[in-house]
């Protein structure tokens, strides 16, 4: 997949370093899977291949590499390929004898190969912290957390818009923006505010930064970050959560908002990938 594309699914996935090494020594020795082992017996080696340890790692790997596929916006007949190869992986009557195992992997290795570069590249806009903040939110949209999963991923808008903004002026961000929550950043870009001319240089660097587009967008997580983070009533629901997570990242991925290198290596700043 490449080593910015692993690192990334690593740093975003956590624990997936099992997971590439156990994808890794199949590739290289998949006779050595025990279904291939012992003795033909066709029910047994069924059996074995849906319960072991290996092959369970491998497809919630392969699942979530789909997961990330999806929010890269990197190809949907893509998609719709590797879903279909990976359900042959998952189902043992498609993995009978080595031969098959190998071809149903082989398959794979061709379509990530493929899209690989796509990925690599979508990858590289995101910072380490961005794809820890990233990471957390996934794994909590997976296990019904929606509050937790939606405040995680505006967070990493919140954090993409202050390394932009101390990247144009320290002076200016350390003045104004430094403590700022989202909100208050946006409320920058609001005509009736900040009006005094003190305002006018950060005013004019935020409105130059943020296209204008993004604006109701940004608005609109906050809103909800707002909500789902302070205590009373309201229910985060699925689709509400899943719009969160892919609002955020249509924002993320969106080139005139990327990370110049420049910065990642300053203080405080991880490198992205």
């Amino acid at each position: 997949m490449g080593n910015a594309a692993i690192g990334f699914f690593h740093h975003v996935k956590h624990g997936e370093q099992e997971a590439l090494d156990t994808w890794k020594n199949l590739i290289k020795n998949p006779e050595r899977l025990c279904p291939f082992t012992h003795e033909k017996d066709e029910t047994a080696d069924l059996l074995c291949y849906s319960i072991h340890p290996s092959i369970k790692i491998i497809n919630e790997f392969l699942e979530k590499y789909v997961e990330l596929f999806l929010y890269l916006e990197i190809d949907t007949d893509g998609t719709d390929d590797l879903r279909e190869t990976i359900s042959d992986i998952k189902n043992p009557f498609s993995n009978q004898n080595l031969q098959m195992f190998k071809e149903n992997v082989k398959r794979i290795e061709k379509l990530i190969k493929y899209y690989g570069k796509k990925f690599f590249e979508e990858s590289k806009k995101f910072t380490c912290l961005e794809s820890r903040r990233i990471g957390e939110a996934l794994e909590c949209f997976k296990m019904n957390c929606y509050h937790a999963s939606s405040i995680l991923m505006v967070s990493a808008i919140e954090g993409r818009l202050h390394t932009l903004i101390r990247g144009k002026n320290k002076k200016e961000y350390n003045t104004h923006i430094k403590e700022a929550p989202l909100g208050r950043i946006i409320s920058f870009r609001d005509p009736e505010q900040y009006k005094d001319q003190k305002f006018n240089k950060i005013k004019k660097i935020i409105k130059n930064l943020i296209p204008n587009k993004h604006i109701p967008l940004i608005r609109l997580v906050y809103q909800y970050r707002i909500v789902y983070a302070h205590p009373g009533n309201e229910i985060v629901t699925h689709n509400i959560s899943n719009s969160i997570i892919t609002l955020s990242f249509a924002f993320l991925l969106d080139d005139s908002l990327k990370i110049p290198l420049k910065l990642c290596n300053q203080k405080g700043q991880a490198p992205p990938y």
